[in-house]
């Protein structure tokens, strides 16, 4: 069991380590382009967030992606699969017509380019969200 968790930490770090190099790339070529502000943050997040959320970027884009994850650079958010999951339908559930909401989503917009989002998540996270926004939350 210790392995186990040394090995998971260890792997942690090395993940951190690489969304710190590609941040910091990503920022020095920001600087030289001469972007700042908000522009700034934002850039420096892109190679981090291709990276590790390709799917919901390249469906989503990076602005709405970097909003929902709140420009975060943490791997224990941007490399957990379980929030990737619920991300990816908090966005589908967004862009729902109000029909599918209630009743049920299309397998067209459950496909990701890594193939069909597993189904028990994505009923879960529907149910969910379903219920939340039918109360106005």
């Amino acid at each position: 069991m210790y392995e186990n968790q040394s090995r998971v930490a260890e792997n942690a770090v090395r993940k951190q380590a690489y969304i710190d190099t590609l941040v910091a790339g990503d920022e020095a070529w920001a600087r030289d382009y001469g972007l700042t502000g908000e522009a700034l943050e934002r850039q420096r997040l892109v190679g981090a967030y291709h990276f590790y959320l390709g799917g919901l970027v390249e469906k989503y884009g990076i602005s709405r992606v970097i909003d929902l994850y709140d420009g975060t650079t943490d791997v224990s958010e941007l490399a957990n699969v379980r929030t990737a999951k619920r991300s990816y339908c908090e966005l589908m559930l967004e862009d729902s017509p109000l029909l599918s909401r209630l009743f049920g989503l299309e397998l067209g917009i459950c496909a990701t380019a890594r193939g069909i989002m597993m189904w028990k998540t994505i009923f879960t996270v529907f149910m969910c969200s379903a219920v939340l926004w039918a109360w106005g939350c």
